[in-house]
């Protein structure tokens, strides 16, 4: 029944493809988001017409093209896993194929890590293959390809925490210093020593007793 099914997509291929070439209900856009030094996330969105959908990466064989993503190697980048994809694909037990089936209506986005060989700017090419189906009909399998510009990494390295730590010690430093030079207004009133070192007791005394008493008189 699967192998009916698709000789007629075929066949319906080769009749109505001047119409088949018209329909184009998967647009798609392609950049690049710059992660790290080394590091880079290759974004493929797909917007699909009212009424249509896109089959998701994860189709078990003897069913529908998945959609998948093939990148050509340049030297300058590893893929890292596999492209992952959201939102969460709808999934229907499809009749003609008897088997289940996920897929994608009106938007979706698939994203490729990626691992570079340097911090400089490259170019990155490759195509994605996919199908896409209404209720009436599906196409032929189609492949779109693409040019994705990835940019120089441009990010700055945090100060390092050594820095903060002397900013903060300032103040302490400032606050001693000015503890010590009142010491000398008060040693200036007196050549003897013991009544140097009483006077200023007495005169302190007698400063913090001050506000005390007028608090208590209001």
């Amino acid at each position: 029944m699967k192998k009916i099914f698709l000789a007629i997509i075929a066949l319906v291929s080769i009749i109505t493809m001047g119409t088949a070439q018209i329909l184009k209900p998967v647009k798609w856009t392609f950049s690049a988001e710059r992660t790290g030094e080394k590091e880079a996330i290759l974004i493929a969105t797909a917007n699909i017409d009212d009424k249509w959908h896109l089959y998701s990466q994860f189709i078990d064989a003897g069913g529908p093209e998945p959609t998948s993503f093939t990148f050509k190697p340049n030297g300058n980048f590893n893929l890292v896993g596999k492209a992952s994809e959201s939102p969460k694909p709808e999934k229907i037990f499809d009749k003609t194929f008897e088997m289940n089936l996920a897929f994608f209506s009106k938007k979706a986005t698939f994203k490729q890590k990626i691992k570079l060989s340097n911090s400089s700017a490259t170019k990155i090419d490759g195509s994605v293959y996919f199908m896409t189906c209404d209720d009436k009909q599906c196409l032929p399998p189609d492949e779109v390809e693409f040019s994705i510009a990835v940019k120089a990494f441009t990010g700055k390295v945090a100060a390092p925490v050594a820095s903060a730590t002397s900013t903060t010690a300032a103040p302490v430093q400032e606050d001693t210093t000015t503890t010590v030079a009142n010491t000398p207004e008060k040693t200036e009133t007196t050549t003897d020593t013991n009544a140097a070192i009483e006077k200023p007791a007495t005169t302190d005394t007698a400063t913090l007793a001050t506000p005390t008493t007028e608090e208590e008189a209001n």
